[in-house]
């Protein structure tokens, strides 16, 4: 009954942020036109690619060992902090450089550029911080991080409008300065609540390294599957295309509300677990929910799906339209694999989790080359809704494996 209402809990804030999210960017939208809103979306997809790059898998390791064990947690504070900043200082001064050298990589020019390489850092700590009440099973209090985090950008951003600060970097400067607020407040929240002093320890860091980094790898290649896409519409296309695919995104990505939601609490509650047996029975009742839940709503999406665009972001955003009714099977299917995964992460991260996304991404990559120059945001659509059902695929094949290695060992 916990998972139940912790995953219902979490579902609304989810909503409730989506909500929001649909605000901000209708407020973008409108304020900025497909350019500006181009412009923004781009620097936003860049500080996220740049937080999953340089967080070296510590947010589902918090998860993990905080569920398995309470006295870790003030050490694991200490080394997110030491780790978590270090790795995103050093990517973002990787990054900085090549920038300088080869200027024509960079899918930003001007101030925006650097502003969000000084995301990342920042997006890293409170991700790191966020997950650790997820381990320390402060579900509550993780949701309300969040609703308080997008409530403060959409106010931050009215304010801006109001004041005239109607520019792209603007609007994500004060993303930003919402972004470090909540930032120390958690970690604030997550050092008190555990009671101790935070510490470091590099045998736990060692320790946890190995599944750390594979947490990493697949999470980092799932990323780039999700997101690259706008990036490569932004390098290829220009802003008014990568404008139009955001907003197609933006609402094709209400589906994903439900997996993650349900996918925040059932991770930690799977990792605790030590019957494999009972695992895979809450794994399978988990499955067959969302699919029915996904399904229903895939439908009434692809039905609305004209009608909210028009509504929510006027007629020049129309010609998103053919690639949102892609987006919303594609989100339908990544939304099913999402539950598998989290039961491959609570197994202790077998390499599988890296090899599925991995592949994904090798697809997704030359697909979005080749589709997007030849059929514009309906190739990116196309591209994601073959390298998630891929994924899909390749997620029942090792089910399939794992159930076949049981009954084996059973008969022995």
């Amino acid at each position: 009954m916990g998972l139940a209402r912790h995953a219902i809990e979490t579902f609304v804030t989810r909503g409730l942020t989506a909500a929001m999210g649909v605000a901000i960017t209708i407020l973008v939208a409108r304020s900025l036109g497909p350019e500006g809103r181009g412009v923004f979306s781009a620097a936003m997809a860049m500080a996220a690619i740049g937080v999953q790059a340089g967080n070296l898998g510590l947010p589902s390791s918090n998860i993990y060992y905080a569920s398995s064990n309470k006295r870790l947690i003030r050490t694991l504070i200490g080394n997110s902090l030491m780790i978590g900043f270090i790795g995103s200082g050093l990517l973002c001064l990787i990054a900085a450089g090549c920038f300088l050298l080869w200027p024509e990589l960079a899918p930003l020019q001007g101030s925006i550029l650097w502003i969000s390489l000084l995301w990342v850092p920042i997006g890293i700590g409170l991700l790191l911080m966020q997950n650790l009440l997820l381990g320390m099973h402060h579900v509550r209090s993780f949701n309300m991080v969040e609703l308080l985090k997008q409530a403060g950008t959409l106010i931050a951003i009215c304010a801006a409008w109001v004041l005239g600060f109607n520019t792209p970097i603007e609007f994500f400067t004060a993303s930003l300065l919402i972004l470090f607020t909540a930032f120390i407040i958690t970690t604030g929240y997550v050092i008190e609540t555990d009671g101790n002093r935070p510490n470091v320890s590099f045998i736990v860091i060692r320790e946890h390294a190995r599944y750390g980094m594979k947490a990493y790898l697949a999470t980092f290649f799932a990323f780039l599957v999700l997101r690259i896409d706008l990036l490569m519409i932004q390098y290829i296309q220009g802003e008014e295309s990568t404008g139009l695919y955001s907003v197609a995104v933006a609402l094709a990505d209400v589906l994903y509300l439900a997996p993650i939601a349900l996918g925040t609490v059932l991770f930690p509650r799977l990792s605790a677990m030590q019957d494999r047996n009972q695992q895979w029975q809450l794994v399978i009742r988990a499955v067959g929910w969302m699919t029915l839940i996904l399904s229903l709503l895939s439908g009434l999406l692809m039905l609305g799906s004209e009608w909210l665009l028009d509504l929510l972001f006027g007629e020049a955003y129309l010609p998103a339209l053919p690639a949102i009714l892609i987006l919303i099977p594609s989100v339908a299917l990544l939304g099913i694999n999402t539950i598998f995964m989290n039961y491959f992460a609570a197994l202790g991260m077998p390499m599988f989790t890296v090899i599925s996304p991995g592949l994904a991404t090798a697809i997704n990559i030359p697909a979005n080359y080749y589709l997007i120059p030849n059929f514009g945001i309906e190739g990116a659509a196309w591209a994601s809704l073959g390298s998630y059902c891929f994924m899909l695929l390749l997620s029942l094949g090792y089910v399939w494996l794992l159930k076949k290695k049981r009954l084996e060992a059973e008969n022995e």
